[in-house]
């Protein structure tokens, strides 16, 4: 009998790590792969022992695609799996969806099983619109997989964390507590996990406790954070592999003190950190001289920072701190010349912005390249996207959004800016990025251009 589950990763080709970007005028998170199958392989078992084998696949997915390939889906149902899990994100839901539905038409026997943020927040639904789906995991899933698996994927009800079908019933169980990351294990130290890629992602910590309304992350406004042993031991492990690049992919490693005074030892104690390449999140606003102190020595590549916005009526309406030029430059003066490299992401389609409210921000951005040309890596401008189970979500009436339904819900429109205005501000934006080599925005925008 086989004992095969077959964990499915849909990566944006565009970020996919054997995808050649077609131009330079890509973002930040090019050239990745899928950690969140990886730390739910590595933790099949930590709810108890069990005989499967788990195995991971990770396809390059476009917005353009509705489905798999049929060559792909063969090429999973050939290793006559018991269950498929499907990582869903909301760039690749959709192809997922249609998938389970070629899956059960090849084999009604296998159980299909979504989890990741854009089905964590509609679970009932999802299953409602899509018959051929068995069971959504809510929520963080490590624990949650390794019960199922446990189980046989039989005694449902049994299992904490997921919503499932249940003949022509959809039973909600109740939730998992949030996972303690120290008690995670990870997928270098437990499974010698080497992805093909020239970067490593290491998750210092989980959760936010900020509450931007863009965002997702901060739903339960609560910080896990990782405890030095084990990141001085994955950082170790990165570099004893051959490893030199690494991104830290959490929020941001400085909302609190304690935070980042554990990143920050922990960089040191590993002795490895001058010889790597380290890409981190950062909170300006939170940067004090207590933080400053705590990476004094350290040096980074790339800090990035998420302004979105000098216009303190755009950030109060995203539920950010008002903008502060002094202290920004400051931070940016700082950090610089402390050796470090700063990347600055702005947002465009946000509530209360115009035309002449990101052209205001871009400005601006150019004078600062102009005035620090020797700290800033590049400024990268992201669309707005309307994603499931943000407050801009759930508030989507209130400020007229429309965004797409297929793929990343990218906004289309709003009550502040038409479909008309986004085009000219995404032509902007696009003829920044042509002209200065610091300027940098996502597919996207392309992508509306060449369709407009």
């Amino acid at each position: 009998m086989s004992r095969k589950v077959i964990l499915v990763a849909g990566t944006p080709a565009e970020h996919s790590i054997n995808y050649s970007y077609k131009d330079n005028k890509r973002d930040f998170a090019s050239k990745t792969y899928n950690y969140a199958v990886a730390i739910l392989k590595a933790n099949r078992g930590i709810k108890g022992r069990n005989s499967f084998d788990v195995e991971i696949v990770d396809y390059p997915v476009t917005r353009k695609m509705d489905n798999l390939s049929e060559g792909q889906i063969a090429e999973i149902l050939n290793k006559s799996p018991v269950a498929i899990g499907f990582s869903a994100y909301c760039w690749n839901r959709h192809i997922f969806e249609n998938t389970a539905r070629s899956v059960k038409r090849e084999n009604k026997g296998v159980k299909i099983f979504l989890g990741g943020p854009s089905v964590s927040y509609n679970p009932v639904d999802i299953l409602k619109n899509n018959k051929d789906i068995d069971i959504i995991v809510v929520g963080d899933g490590e624990e949650t997989f390794s019960e199922l698996l446990n189980h046989n994927f039989k005694d449902l009800d049994k299992v904490r964390g997921i919503v499932f079908r249940c003949g022509d019933s959809i039973i909600r169980n109740p939730k998992n507590n949030n996972v303690d990351i120290n008690n995670l294990l990870s997928p270098y130290l437990s499974d010698n996990y080497l992805p093909n890629s020239d970067a490593i992602m290491i998750e210092p910590s989980r959760g936010c406790i900020y509450r931007c309304k863009f965002c997702s992350w901060s739903k339960d406004r609560k910080l896990n954070i990782k405890n030095k042993s084990m990141l001085i031991n994955e950082l170790l492990w990165s570099y004893e592999r051959g490893y030199r690049k690494i991104n830290f992919s959490d929020t941001s490693i400085n909302m609190t003190n304690e935070q980042l005074s554990i990143i920050s030892d922990s960089l040191r104690l590993s002795n490895v950190y001058e010889k790597l390449s380290l890409s981190v999140f950062m909170k300006y606003d939170r940067i004090d001289e207590t933080q400053i102190k705590m990476i004094d020595g350290l040096r980074f590549d790339e800090i990035i920072i998420g302004l979105e916005s000098i216009n303190d009526a755009v950030l109060k309406e995203c539920g950010k701190p008002p903008f502060s030029r002094e202290k920004f430059e400051r931070i940016i003066k700082v950090l610089g010349e402390m050796g470090n490299k700063i990347t600055i992401s702005i947002i465009t389609g946000l509530p209360k912005d115009s035309y002449k409210g990101i052209e205001k921000t871009i400005k601006y951005l150019e004078e600062l390249i102009n005035k620090y040309p020797d700290y800033i890596n590049f400024v990268c401008s992201f669309w707005l996207a309307i994603l499931p189970g943000t407050r801009f979500e759930r508030e989507a009436e209130k400020y007229g959004f429309k965004y797409l339904q297929k793929g990343t819900p990218y906004l289309v429109s709003s009550k502040y800016m038409s479909a008309k205005e986004l085009l000219r501000v995404a032509d902007f934006v696009y003829r920044e990025t042509e002209k200065n080599v610091k300027f940098f925005c996502e597919e996207y925008y392309i992508e509306l251009l060449e369709g407009k």
